[in-house]
């Protein structure tokens, strides 16, 4: 039996020690973890290895976490990844744009460690079901691809079946030389025609 893949999370901080508490915290909790101490790192690890979910600060030198995170939305290959921010900006104007720059949740520092395990379990949780759905979603329109291609194959065969009993009918009618109606078919013929009159008393045409 294979064994399930460990959830990968992304944490981006400049601050190394605060890097060492998320680690130690998500490894016990049995994640895989991958760190980067700046946005533009953390973008270039995202392009190679694709986490479940990414722990961002948003407070950093040169590229601060919105611009990471739109980043992140602005590409297909990475929009459906969630970001949580971590900082320390708390008030109600940085976390509206938070969610506006695509994050799909805001813990404040100092954080609680439970709380942001707890956290950190649904939004996986919440992505490893959309995740099924889009597999299942995508598996039933390739069933569908196939089952139309079939009909139309089917239509096409039945198509041709129709064809091929027309040529078989015509041929056991008439001679191959001259086209002209064969013995066989004057005599079925013959034959409709007395049953007709044997029916109806009506002379023959």
């Amino acid at each position: 039996m294979a064994e399930t893949r460990k959830p990968i999370i992304l944490m981006v901080d400049d601050n190394p020690h605060n890097l060492r508490v998320l680690t130690e915290m998500m490894e016990e909790s049995g994640y895989e973890t991958v760190i980067a101490l700046s946005g533009r790192r953390a973008l270039e690890i995202v392009a190679l290895q694709k986490p479940d979910l990414i722990l961002l600060d948003v407070k950093m030198p040169e590229m601060d976490g919105y611009e990471v995170c739109r980043s992140l939305r602005n590409d297909p290959r990475t929009a459906d990844i969630p970001v949580i921010f971590i900082t320390v900006q708390s008030d109600a104007d940085d976390v509206v744009k938070g969610f506006e720059s695509g994050a799909v949740d805001y813990v404040s520092k100092p954080f609680n460690i439970l709380e942001l395990q707890m956290r950190t379990k649904t939004h996986l949780e919440l992505k490893q079901a959309r995740d099924a759905q889009k597999k299942y979603n995508e598996e039933l329109e390739k069933t569908n691809r196939e089952l139309i291609k079939a009909n139309e194959i089917i239509r096409t065969q039945n198509e041709q079946l129709k064809e091929i009993a027309f040529c078989l009918e015509q041929l056991s009618k008439t001679d191959a030389l001259t086209e002209l109606y064969n013995r066989r078919y004057l005599l079925e013929k013959l034959e409709e025609e007395v049953c007709r009159y044997k029916r109806t008393q009506k002379p023959f045409p």
